[in-house]
């Protein structure tokens, strides 16, 4: 499976910024309308998480504070290769939208 990552930096802390990220991984509907079967895991302690489907899997990162770093690393199958920038553009998007 072809793996990429999405970076963002915020200005929020840590706590807000995962909060945040965990609330749109949890409940986006776009997310569920490309893969219904998806199942997250989150770890508040060590600011990580996982998202998992049959069609792509995601593990979230967080690190540092104000700035806080957000990592997300992505698996799409090779059949998702040719919209890859795409996905990245709509992940950067969506992660400016949700922490500024």
């Amino acid at each position: 499976m072809p793996q990429f990552s999405v970076e963002h930096t915020t200005n929020l802390n840590s706590s807000e910024t995962f909060k945040k990220v965990q609330e749109y991984l949890k409940t986006s509907q776009g997310l569920r309308k490309l893969d219904p079967t998806l199942t997250c895991e989150f770890n508040e302690s060590s600011m990580t998480g996982s998202v998992k489907g049959n069609k792509f899997s995601c593990t979230l990162r967080v690190e540092g504070s104000a700035p806080t770093k957000v990592v997300l690393e992505i698996q799409i199958p090779l059949l998702f290769s040719p919209f890859k920038g795409q996905i990245q553009d709509s992940l950067k998007n969506k992660m400016s939208q949700i922490l500024g």
